[in-house]
């Protein structure tokens, strides 16, 4: 009995040991099934790759899903230079083009085409009645010089009568002309103030982040067309 006695402290104390050390060791398998060591690659900053140890269940988060991620601890090969990074330079609205041409200025361009369109046939419409008025003029010369028997100054108001009229029909002609050029220009203003891109041409971005499109000079569209215009307006 005495032996029993001072046995069963003993036996106590194993068992509660023997306890602890199960819990500790399923406590340690949980911990090595439940945390996965992976190298995360940060999108905004490639070149500081940091060892993580998260959930299994976060692993598909970050395997195949950011580029560089991998499962064990980072190395040196996985920090990434920021200049070795490649960032597309693109938008909704189409790739980064130094020619590109943005909505808004190809409004401002069309307006500026479209005034001088109307400035050059308000010309032409002046020159016309200006050769009208010359005209006019030759013919009652030449009325007078018939009435007067001056044959020969008759034939000469009827040569600069014709001259007018031949003047003036040609401003006629170019009247028109630049008034359907105004047409085209207001309908292209139109166009661009809605964003709508010329047939045949793409969507673009300009460096400064502005949609717009790339010109295309057998459209009739270039990247600046005013001094077009002012060509026009010049003569040249």
């Amino acid at each position: 009995m005495k032996t029993m006695k001072n046995s069963a402290p003993k036996l106590l104390t194993m068992l509660c040991a023997s306890v602890l050390s199960i819990f500790a060791l399923a406590s340690i398998g949980y911990a090595d099934s439940d945390e996965v060591t992976i190298c995360h690659v940060p999108p905004g900053n490639p070149s500081n790759p940091q060892t993580l140890e998260i959930s299994e269940h976060a692993v598909s988060a970050h395997i195949g899903v950011h580029a560089g991620d991998h499962l064990g601890a980072c190395t040196s090969d996985d920090a990434v230079e920021t200049s070795e990074v490649e960032t597309p330079e693109t938008t909704s609205s189409g790739p980064v083009n130094a020619n590109c041409v943005a909505f808004s200025t190809a409004v401002t361009q069309e307006t500026a085409l479209k005034d001088s369109e109307d400035k050059l046939k308000n010309d032409e419409d002046a020159f016309k009645e200006t050769e009208d008025e010359l005209k006019d003029s030759e013919d009652e010369l030449k009325a007078q010089a018939i009435e007067d028997g001056d044959s020969v100054a008759a034939a000469e108001h009827e040569t600069k009568s014709q001259e007018y009229e031949t003047k003036s029909q040609d401003h006629e002609d170019k009247s028109k002309n630049h008034e359907d050029a105004s047409t085209d220009h207001a309908a292209r203003q139109q166009g661009f103030a809605s964003s709508t891109v010329p047939a045949g041409m793409t969507s673009c971005t300009t460096p400064g982040g502005s949609s717009g499109f790339l010109p295309s000079a057998s459209a009739g569209i270039v990247s600046s067309p005013v001094p077009k215009a002012l060509r026009e307006i010049s003569g040249q």
